[in-house]
């Protein structure tokens, strides 16, 4: 009767299938082999075994036994393993005897799992040979012994194949595998492998130690003896670096007689390069005869730090009577480089971890070198990339604070820190454990025993965390963080996102579009005390003192500081994509608000980052996994209960949550004075941590460091590519901040602040009922939603990865359809497939594990994305293929996807598609309110904001002056966003003063664009000058009069008390009348500068001074000698003032009068000077400089040297009383 197999208890089949390609391969060997390996091989029978374990290891024994047998029975090839009885390796552990028996819990046990496949000789005290015969469990110092079945060889040179067995759970022989054994005459050494696991050792030594007091050569018999000396005091080992070496001293402490011999073994023990230790193998012996202190120098442990030194002593007589005492023992003394923590955890949502080293050696050197002495660590590490490859390379998985740190004479001793950092990576690719390892030290100034030493690698985990999205998109249909989905019909500004760790937020604005409901219109993001605005609400003139008006729309991107000076934040950066229909902005976490540009909606999608995870409040929820605790109130206690697909209109939950996060105008974001959060008492929260990059390339070193290497997002690699950056181009909006740009940018004014955005408080949208007043019923909508959606091409690429989102898409485009009576925000809810698409496949870590590489001659249609590291093409990751298919907006519904880039059908264009190409350009409004005002900016260009724009196309302006419409001007516009140009304005004349000609206070023009043959209606603008002007623009037509207190004088604007550009004697005032200058009655307060009238000057020195009034549009100048020594003093008279240059080669006096007349009023001012040279040399070493004001207050007549001495007096500081002044004068 034929047997059926049976199923095996404990199969591995990934091992099955392992062992039995090398079953095969041996069968295969098996043909050239001799007949006696078909034997070996056949009668390893699976259904001869009770467990698939045991037929593996019969499979493995067999193979091990036929290799052996095809080999020389002599000696195997030196090459490989070296000569047996020379190139071994002592096990010199006494504890492997097999009387050594664990009979306790906690004792250290032995573990051959790192041993290295070589030749070794057990040279215990106990003895060199492997028992023959079964051993204990928990004998031999472990818990599976390790025992020879079989004899040894019996000749000398003779090498045998011999079968081992490890003793466990009862049996003698658990485990089985071959090693060898070679006889060479007075030892046996063994060629041994590595154990399976722990804790498994050899044995090795029969003998037994001695009783109790009692002695010997070895410690165990023959030979045990009670005639030795006692030890009864302690070894105490003690390091010294107090010079330029390093040593250590071995103390016996306590009493000793006169004729005893102490013999000291220094050991040095430990893991090299994290090889297991081979036994205790004395590095020297040092004997002491009336000595208590034996000395280890540099030499005997150089090339071995990482070990552990000690010294073992013994006594003995010194008649060299008698045996050896009980060794004593000092202790273990770690020499080398401690690593405090051989695991670190790092999370991508915590903070850093620390890879802690402490040094137990100085670090010394000759006197000579002591300042630059140094031993350098340096990290290399190789094993950090994760499989997806992004624009700059492999993704990272750990970055470091510094890639090296330096050990001093002064720092040794100190505890060293590497800070490691997970990197946010916004992927989801688990939890990942790696190694960091250390180069190998070398140094030329310090110790030459640093060298070559190498630390044991250090296990960094990087805990992965979840990077989630949330939206706001439509009327608005929010999703939060971990899956809630809700709608918001409300209108005001509410806080979409707040970090609680970090001054993080994200307020948005909803106003009313249609009746029933509201859509966003605007965002602000702070990051710090700096926000970025986008706002596209409808604002209402709050101030017309300026005599503006305002469109029905606004559209701006701006950004200001709000307490922190001139600086902004640091890693909050903007970007622009597809001509401006969608914007980036970037956290400093990495984190990044997507804002997409529609025909008649805005969607906001904000991804999260790793610091977001449990940080977050606000109306994307609760970021932690959980969807019940979404609907969290500021207060972070109170909460409503949340159920999918409420609206606040019908559910008072989510109203009362979403009324929770309203925002006063008090704490807007968006108005010109923010409050900026206090953060743990610090100023600014994020401040440019720097990260290394820290990698072994074959031996070289690639150490780059940055500010953002904390943080890798493949998707905004990308967007850098493919984006623009307008971080430092986007608009400052602040009056208090005008002075923060030396160049003033002809872009615009600050009245956006001269606005208000107004909404209904009380405003709460109601969702129609079915079917809309054109029809539409719901089973239509749905047909038609679930026909458009799921049948594009982005459908068809990514429902398998959002099928989970894809109904929530599909309601929100039948609530669309019910508030609109339309299918035309349809397009919102493929955008947002698009950007829930993106997110998925960028997050899914199993799409982004790379292919084999093709060969070299691979086929040139293969299709290859990035490169190797090698510099060799690579295959397409599935996440790289699928992103292929994604474009803008899907196409619009208008071209195909193709690599990423939209191509678009017959009749349409842009990024997107979604420009007709026979639509001409369509003026919306101009900016400024179409009202451009030249004491403001130069108003050299005007933009332009509407409709048709496309990229592609030259775009024109016409002006036409509406006061002669005969003259028109045509510029040419430059392309900004998709519905933005910017126009150069004619030359306008308008706000040119400084001529009698005749001038113009304000301009009224027609402008209108074209675009391909086609022309847009025109729209009014008016340049002004404010000065005197006051323009606003009724109903299409310009209106604008004379200001109070101004005068228009040639057409010229000025305002009261500006002087004639022709003569300053003649000012605008206009309480006597509004079109001429009348001559300056109102005198400013007149007087000479500089007002010092006496100097002291050294002598061979040139004083230089502009002697000028001040108050005086016009004056005339006139210098009077008022001395002897004065009359040849030179000097130049023009309009600006008298100009001096005088000089002396010895002691003496100038004194001069100078008078200015102002010729508007003709007022006289006069002013006595005097200028002194002294001789430093006669003034006994005493310095006398003019920013000292020495001499001030001295009269301004100079007759007699003796006033010098008085200055000179004066400049060292000596008090001059008023009777000996008054004979000097």
């Amino acid at each position: 009767m034929i047997e059926h197999p049976r199923i095996l208890r404990g199969v591995n089949w990934t091992l099955f299938l392992t062992y039995v390609l090398q079953l095969l391969s041996l069968q295969q060997t098996s043909v050239m082999a001799s007949p006696s390996d078909d034997v070996l091989i056949s009668i390893c029978k699976l259904n001869d075994f009770q467990t698939f374990a045991e037929f593996l290891v019969c499979v493995g024994n067999r193979r091990m036994k036929r290799n052996a047998n095809n080999q020389n029975h002599r000696y195997p090839h030196r090459e490989d393993y070296g000569h047996p009885c020379h190139a071994y390796v002592e096990l010199n552990e006494p504890e492997r005897r097999i009387s050594n028996r664990i009979t306790q819990q906690g004792v250290q046990m032995l573990c051959d799992r790192n041993l290295r496949r070589r030749w070794y000789r057990f040279t215990g005290s106990a003895g060199g040979v492997m028992p023959e015969s079964c051993v204990e469990e928990f004998s031999c110092g472990t818990h599976s012994p390790i025992w020879l079945n079989g004899q040894h060889p019996t000749r000398h040179g003779e090498v045998v194949d011999r079968e081992v067995c490890t003793s466990l759970s009862g049996k003698c022989c658990s485990r089985r595998w071959f090693i060898r054994v070679a006889n060479c005459g007075d030892f046996y050494t063994y060629l041994l492998i590595d154990t399976p696991g722990c804790f498994m050792a050899y044995c090795a030594g029969n003998e037994m130690p001695c009783p109790p007091g009692q002695s010997s050569p070895t410690g165990f018999f023959p030979g045990c003896s009670d005639n030795f000396p006692q030890l009864l005091g302690k070894a105490v080992l003690r390091l010294s670096g107090d010079d330029s070496t390093v040593k250590f001293f071995c103390d016996y402490e306590g009493v000793i007689s006169r004729e005893t011999v102490i013999e000291v073994d220094w050991f040095v023990q430990g893991n090299k390069y994290g090889q297991s230790h081979y036994g205790d193998v004395p590095v020297w012996t040092d004997e002491m005869i009336e000595r208590r202190r034996s000395i280890l120098t540099e030499g005997y442990w150089e090339g071995k730090l990482g070990s552990s030194i000690f010294c073992r002593m013994r006594a003995r007589w010194q008649d060299e009577m008698g045996v050896q005492s009980p060794p004593i023992e000092s202790e273990k003394y770690f020499a080398g480089i401690k690593i405090l923590q051989r695991v670190v955890n790092v999370s991508e949502s915590g903070p850093q971890g620390v890879i802690q080293l402490k040094s137990t050696i100085p670090v010394s050197c000759l006197p000579q070198f002591r300042n630059s002495c140094k031993v350098s660590i340096e990290v290399a590490h190789d094993s950090n990339w994760q499989e997806k490859q992004c624009v700059s390379g492999k993704m990272r998985q750990v970055v470091f604070g510094d890639c090296h740190l330096e050990l001093t004479p002064s720092n040794w001793n100190e505890t060293h820190n590497i800070t490691v950092k997970a990197v946010r990576d916004f992927y989801s690719d688990g939890n990942r454990a790696m190694k960091v390892g250390f180069k190998p030290i070398f140094t030329t100034f310090a110790n030459d025993f640093w060298n070559d030493y190498r630390l044991p690698d250090v296990e960094v985990i990087a805990n992965d965390s979840p990077a989630r999205m949330c939206s706001s998109t439509g009327d608005p249909h929010y999703t939060t963080f971990d899956g809630m989905y809700y709608h918001v019909y409300l209108e005001g500004e509410f806080v979409l996102y707040k970090n609680t760790r970090y001054p993080l937020q994200v307020n948005t604005r909803l106003e009313q579009c249609g009746k029933v409901v509201s859509c966003n219109c605007g965002v602000a993001v702070m990051a710090d005390d700096d926000v970025i605005v986008i706002d596209r609400c409808h604002r209402q003139k709050t101030n017309h003192a300026a005599g503006k008006s305002f469109p029905d729309g606004w559209n701006t991107i701006h950004r200001h500081a709000l307490e922190q000076g001139d600086s902004f934040v640091d890693g909050l950066k903007l970007y622009e994509h597809d001509d401006g229909r969608r914007y980036t902005i970037h956290f400093p976490t990495g984190a990044f608000l997507d804002f997409h540009v529609g025909e008649n909606w805005i969607n906001l999608f904000l991804h999260a980052s790793s610091d977001d995870w449990k940080q977050t409040l606000g109306l994307c929820g609760t970021f932690d996994g959980i969807e019940s605790n979404d609907f969290l109130f500021p207060d972070e206690m109170t909460q409503t209960t949340p159920r999918h697909h409420e609206a606040c209109g019908n559910s008072t939950d989510v109203c009362r949550f979403a009324e929770a996060w309203r925002v006063s105008d008090r704490d807007s974001l968006f108005k010109e004075n923010v409050r900026a959060p206090a953060w743990n008492g610090r100023r600014r929260a994020f401040s440019n941590d720097r990260y290394c990059k820290c990698e072994d390339r074959s031996g070289y070193s690639i150490v780059v460091c940055n500010y953002q290497y904390d943080q890798q997002n493949c998707e905004q690699e990308e967007e850098l590519n493919n984006a623009i950056e307008r971080t430092e181009s986007v608009m400052i909006r602040s009056r208090h901040r005008k002075k923060r740009s030396e160049s003033y940018v002809d872009q615009g004014t600050n009245d956006y602040f001269d606005s208000s955005f107004v909404y209904d408080k009380d405003f709460k949208g109601q969702e129609p009922k079915w079917p809309t007043p054109s029809g539409i019923t719901e089973s239509y909508a749905r047909n038609r939603c679930n026909s458009e959606l799921l049948q594009s091409e982005i459908g068809r690429t990514c429902y398998r990865y959002i099928h989970d989102d894809v109904n929530k898409m599909i309601d929100a485009c039948i609530v669309d359809v019910k508030v609109t009576d339309s299918f035309a925000w349809l397009q919102s809810s493929l955008d947002t497939m698009v950007s829930k698409c993106i997110n998925r496949i960028h997050d899914d870590g199993l799409l982004w594990i790379p292919a084999s590489p093709p060969p070299t001659s691979a086929p040139s249609n293969t299709t290859t994305v990035g490169m190797t590291t090698a510099g060799r093409r690579r295959p397409q990751t599935l996440g790289e293929s699928l992103l292929q298919n994604v474009c803008p907006s899907a196409c619009s519904q208008k071209g195909h996807c193709i690599e990423r880039k939209c191509q678009c059908t017959a009749g349409y264009t842009g990024v997107d598609c979604s420009v007709k190409l026979d639509a001409g350009p369509k003026i919306t409004f101009l900016s400024d309110g179409a009202l451009c005002d030249v004491e403001v900016r130069p108003c050299r260009k005007i933009a332009v904001y509407g409709k048709n724009f496309r990229h592609s196309s030259a775009i024109h302006c016409r002006f036409v002056e509406m006061a002669r419409p005969e003259n028109l001007h045509t510029t040419r516009a430059v392309f900004v966003t998709f519905e933005e140009v910017r126009c150069l304005l004619p030359e306008h004349g308008v706000g040119k003063r400084g001529s009698s000609e005749g001038g113009i206070s304000h301009r009224g023009y027609r402008l209108s664009l074209e675009q391909d043959g086609r022309t847009s209606e025109d729209h009014l603008l008016v340049i002004f000058d404010s000065k005197c002007q006051h323009c606003e623009i009724h109903n299409e037509t310009p209106r604008c009069s004379l200001k109070p207190h101004s005068c228009s004088v040639g057409g010229h604007c000025y305002a009261n008390g500006d002087r004639s550009p022709v003569d300053c004697c003649q000012v605008c005032n206009a309480s006597q009348t509004r079109h001429s200058f009348v001559p300056a009655t109102v005198l400013d307060v007149l007087d000479l500068q500089p007002m010092k009238a006496d100097h002291v000057v050294m002598v061979g020195e040139t004083w230089r001074q502009t002697i000028s009034m001040v108050g005086s549009c016009r004056s005339a100048y006139q210098l009077t000698s008022r001395s002897e020594e004065s009359q040849g003093l030179e000097f130049t008279a023009t309009e600006a003032g008298v100009h001096i240059s005088v000089g002396s080669d010895k002691e003496r006096v100038y004194a001069f009068e100078v008078k200015a007349t102002d010729m508007c009023s003709m007022t006289t001012v006069s002013k006595d000077y005097s200028v002194a040279f002294v001789d430093a040399q006669a003034s006994a070493g005493s310095v006398c400089a003019e920013e000292k004001h020495c001499g001030s207050g001295v009269g301004s007549q100079y007759r007699h040297h003796h006033l010098l001495l008085a200055l000179i007096m004066a400049c060292i500081g000596l008090e001059i009383s008023g009777r000996l002044w008054g004979q000097f004068s």
